[in-house]
């Protein structure tokens, strides 16, 4: 009977392992341990790839934001999607850290949701971040002027508030749009346990995905 019981173990266990390498194949997530962080270089990894979806984690996210927008906005031009923090208070802080911002125009969905602004040369605005029509009829407009990386930033701010099938439909055509653009996306996703599901579906859409949740970028 104990040799059965341990065979059984032995039987689901290896399945279990064979599960999780099958979805992170599926998913193509790569996991950066902490002592390799610092070569992960993402231009490098655009050049190899369409698209990247990074999954962050919420206490790291500051730092990632900044180390990921300036290492792309370095001699390239960037459009930076926000829907978590407005447009001046992204430009301070890129200032603060000598980002160059001559090279970065911005799509805010946060500032009109507590006052009415005007879209300027630099930065155009967007009613909420959940007026995914008016977001994309804005990413339509901006990216006629040929950008190389777009920043969208993030995911988890539309799923905490849209349903999963038209989120999906606006990244699938976001993807698309960028591609025909020739401008590669980066899309922002922070860790967030009930949303796991959600981004394994994204994972099917980007073209390459790193984990990067549980460690310093």
């Amino acid at each position: 009977m104990i040799r059965y019981l341990f065979i059984k173990f032995l039987y689901f266990s290896c399945l279990a392992k064979f599960a999780i390498k099958f979805i992170n194949n599926k998913c193509n997530i790569v996991s950066k341990k902490e002592d390799r962080l610092e070569e992960l270089n993402l231009k490098k990894e655009l050049d190899a790839h369409n698209s990247i979806l990074l999954h962050m984690h919420f206490s790291h996210y500051n730092k990632d934001i900044v180390k990921i927008t300036k290492e792309l906005a370095d001699n390239n031009k960037v459009c930076y999607v926000t829907l978590n923090k407005s447009y001046e208070n992204l430009r301070q802080i890129f200032e603060k850290n000598n980002i160059k911002l001559e090279n970065i125009k911005f799509i805010d969905a946060i500032t009109r949701t507590f006052k009415k602004v005007d879209d300027t040369e630099k930065c155009k605005f967007c009613s909420s971040p959940i007026a995914m029509t008016e977001i994309s009829l804005k990413i339509n407009e901006i990216l006629k002027e040929n950008f190389d990386y777009l920043i969208f930033d993030s995911i988890t701010s539309i799923l905490m508030q849209e349903k999963n099938i038209a989120l999906i439909k606006f990244i699938t055509d976001l993807e698309n749009k960028s591609k025909n653009a020739k401008t590669k996306p980066v899309f922002l996703a922070l860790k967030v346990e009930d949303h796991d599901l959600f981004i394994q579906k994204c994972c099917m859409i980007t073209n390459h995905n790193i984990d990067l949740s549980n460690f310093r970028f």
